[in-house]
């Protein structure tokens, strides 16, 4: 039945993730780069909005999310938060640093990974998306 489930996810998310070049590995993210298991997707998207918007745009979102244990270094300009997996209760991280790229536009270089195991069922990729999809939301509201 688990099998079933899995392929059926699978199937269904094939599509969502066949577009490698949204999550790439590109080499000036200050973030760590993901290993080669598919259960860690690392990013950027830019932003016209100021740095200190978008990271308040990405607390917002993250927490709309229902992230856990969301802690700033205002400093680094990163944000660290905790997803917690239901039924199972594994725990992803994600981890967000916000760059001025002049001082009305900003990059977020964005990484979701899984702590236990090597497969996600794309979880960290969909969250990714959906993540950047409510920090343009609120920063176009």
């Amino acid at each position: 039945m688990f099998q079933k489930f899995v392929i059926l996810v699978s199937l269904s998310f094939s599509m969502f993730v066949s577009n490698k070049s949204e999550f790439s590995q590109k080499d000036e993210n200050p973030l760590p780069k993901c290993p080669g298991t598919p259960n860690c997707v690392r990013t950027s998207a830019s932003f016209s909005e100021d740095s200190a918007t978008v990271m308040n745009a990405f607390d917002q979102a993250l927490r709309n999310l229902n992230a856990t244990n969301v802690q700033w270094d205002a400093d680094s300009s990163h944000i660290n938060a905790e997803f917690t997996i239901p039924v199972f209760g594994w725990i992803d991280d994600v981890t967000i640093s916000v760059q001025p790229k002049t001082p009305t536009e900003s990059i977020a270089y964005i990484r979701s990974a899984s702590r236990v195991g090597t497969w996600d069922i794309w979880v960290n990729p969909i969250r990714v998306n959906k993540l950047i999809k409510r920090v343009n939301k609120l920063l176009s509201s």
